[in-house]
C-alpha cells in the first residue's frame, strides 16, 4: 500500500510539473520556473521512493528521496510564492536559496545513516540520519518554504475575501493553503498515529494542492497568477 501511494504521488505531481512546465513556455515567468522545478523535485522524490523499495533499500535512492522530497522541493514552492507576491527583486534572496540548496544537497550525500533504520524506514525516514548539520538544514528549507507558500496564499485569499466579486480565487488560495498544511503534517501524522500514513497523507496534501491551482485558473492549466493578491491587477495575468 505504502508503494502504490508513493507511486500515486509520484504520477500527480509529474502531471502537475508538466502542466506548469508548459504554463512557463508560454509566459517565461519566474515564480511559474520556480513552481515547476519544486514540482520535478516533488514527482522525483516520490519515484526514487519507489525505487527504493523495489530495489532492496539502496541508501543512495533514499538519499535522493530525502534530497528532492525532504529538503528541497518546498523551499522553491515558497520561493515561487515570493517571485509572486514581491514587486522588488529577488536575486539575492535566490542566490542565498542556490548556495543554501548546494551546501544541503552535499550534506544530505555525505551524511552518515544508520543501516538498521534504514532497512526499517517508512516515507518518513525517522532516525535513518542523526540529528546534525543535515536536519537543521532540513529544517530551516522546509520552514522558509511551509511560510511563504501558506502565508501568501493566506494573505491573498483574505484580501480576495473582501470583494464579492474575487470570492472563488479567495477559495483558491485557502485550497493552497490547506494542501500545504497538509503535505508540512505528513511526517508528523506519521510519528503520532501510523507510520504507513506518511504517502497517504502526502497523496491528500498534493491533491488538495493541484485542486486548489486548478481552481485558482480558467482552464485545466493551472493559472498561478491568480493565487497572487487579487487587489494587483497590474500583475501578469495568466
Amino acid at each position: 500500500m505504502e508503494r502504490l501511494a508513493a507511486s500515486a504521488v509520484c504520477i500527480l505531481c509529474g502531471i502537475f510539473a508538466t502542466r506548469v512546465w508548459q504554463d512557463w513556455q508560454l509566459r517565461h515567468r519566474s515564480y511559474q520556473l520556480s513552481w515547476a522545478i519544486a514540482l520535478t523535485m516533488a514527482c522525483l522524490a516520490a519515484a526514487a521512493y519507489v525505487g527504493f523499495l523495489i530495489f532492496g533499500r539502496p541508501i543512495f535512492l533514499f538519499r535522493m528521496y530525502y534530497l528532492f522530497g525532504a529538503a528541497l522541493n518546498v523551499t522553491y514552492l515558497g520561493l515561487g510564492s515570493l517571485f509572486l507576491y514581491s514587486r522588488r527583486p529577488l536575486r539575492p534572496l535566490v542566490s542565498v536559496l542556490v548556495l543554501l540548496s548546494v551546501i544541503t544537497t552535499i550534506a544530505v550525500m555525505t551524511a552518515p545513516y544508520d543501516q538498521y533504520a534504514l532497512l526499517r524506514a517508512t516515507g518518513a525516514g525517522t532516525h535513518v540520519f542523526p540529528f546534525g548539520l543535515m536536519i537543521w538544514l532540513l529544517i530551516i528549507n522546509n520552514t522558509f518554504g511551509t511560510i511563504c507558500l501558506i502565508g501568501v496564499a493566506i494573505i491573498s485569499g483574505v484580501r480576495a475575501f473582501r470583494r464579492a466579486d474575487l470570492r472563488s480565487q479567495a477559495r483558491a488560495n485557502f485550497t493552497i493553503a490547506a494542501g500545504a498544511l497538509i503535505v508540512a503534517s505528513a511526517g508528523t501524522s506519521a510519528r503520532l498515529f501510523a507510520a504507513s500514513s506518511f504517502w497517504f497523507t502526502m497523496l491528500a496534501g498534493w491533491s488538495v494542492l493541484f485542486c486548489g491551482f486548478l481552481l485558482a485558473g480558467r482552464s485545466a492549466v493551472p493559472r498561478l497568477t491568480n493565487v497572487v493578491l487579487s487587489t494587483k491587477p497590474h500583475l501578469p495575468q495568466g
